[in-house]
């Protein structure tokens, strides 16, 4: 199956992208991915939503500074890969319609933890640069044992019943 440029898609994203998994999505799955696979999956996010309509391939293909057919089908293969992008095709006569549903990539902890994903990104990066990205995304809880908590109580409020742990 050849995609070709009048072939047409839609694409369907249902959750938003939060700036800490946009973040991850950055540093964790370009190396699994390839500049090519951010560059198709950030243009089909953009795409999701506002398109109730179909378009033709050849607009992505404009948008992207005219990459090829090919260049988008490695790519896409990659982000389906990581499961970042499911597709799906209907054949018609004189073109194919595909449905591009984008998964949302995963936050870093949960990265981290996934066997599958984390093997496959040490591997692409390196033990150090594994370390340094794992310190640099992961959430560590901030420690407060042995500290004293010398906060000034919340004045001037109306509710008295203010509770100063919230």
């Amino acid at each position: 199956m050849e995609l070709k440029s009048n072939d047409t898609y839609r694409v369907i994203f249902q959750t938003g992208l939060s700036n800490d998994k946009l973040n991850a999505f950055m540093i964790l799955y370009q190396p699994l991915v390839g500049g090519d696979g951010i560059l198709v999956y950030l243009t089909l996010l953009a795409e999701a939503g506002r398109n109730r309509t179909q378009n033709e391939h050849r607009r992505l293909f404009t948008l992207m500074e005219n990459i090829t057919a090919e260049t988008f089908e490695r790519a896409r293969r990659r982000l389906e890969a990581f499961m970042l992008v499911k597709t799906y095709v209907k054949h018609t006569s004189g073109h194919d319609t595909y449905l591009y549903i984008l998964n949302n990539p995963l936050g870093a902890n949960e990265f981290f933890s996934n066997g599958y994903l984390s093997d496959h990104y040490r591997e692409a990066v390196g033990d150090r640069q594994f370390s340094l990205s794992k310190n640099l995304l992961t959430v560590s809880d901030i420690l407060t044992e042995g500290y004293s908590d010398v906060s000034a109580p919340v004045r001037n409020m109306k509710n008295r019943s203010f509770d100063n742990e919230t």
